[in-house]
């Protein structure tokens, strides 16, 4: 991850248009960073280093929706949704008939 980070910069001095385009992908900051590239060199420069740490990359997007999801599905697990589900009440009546079967052989 910091190897990435590493190259992005070392790209961005040399080529800051390029840098962008990886990290963001055709996006207005692309298009803006070609500009201040042409405008002069150091304001691409600049540009590319501030999008650089500033916006996260494709993989951290990724990853960090890949996060969101499993907490959604872990919190989908609460005892909430088990009772919309009736599984509470399934577990109770099987209970009562495990219950009821020991009480028959008893003779209760």
């Amino acid at each position: 991850m910091v190897l990435v980070s590493l190259a992005e910069g070392i790209l961005a001095i040399f080529l800051p248009p390029l840098a962008v385009l990886l990290r963001t992908g055709c996006s207005l900051n692309f298009l803006l960073n070609i500009v201040l590239t042409a405008l002069a060199w150091v304001p691409g420069v600049v540009h590319a280093w501030i999008v650089i740490l500033a916006i996260p990359s494709h993989r951290e997007r990724r990853r960090e929706r890949r996060r969101s999801a499993e907490k959604e599905v872990r919190g989908s697990g609460s005892w909430e949704g088990s009772r919309r589900s009736g599984s509470r009440h399934r577990h109770h009546h099987h209970h009562d008939e495990y219950r009821r079967s020991v009480s028959r052989q008893r003779g209760v």
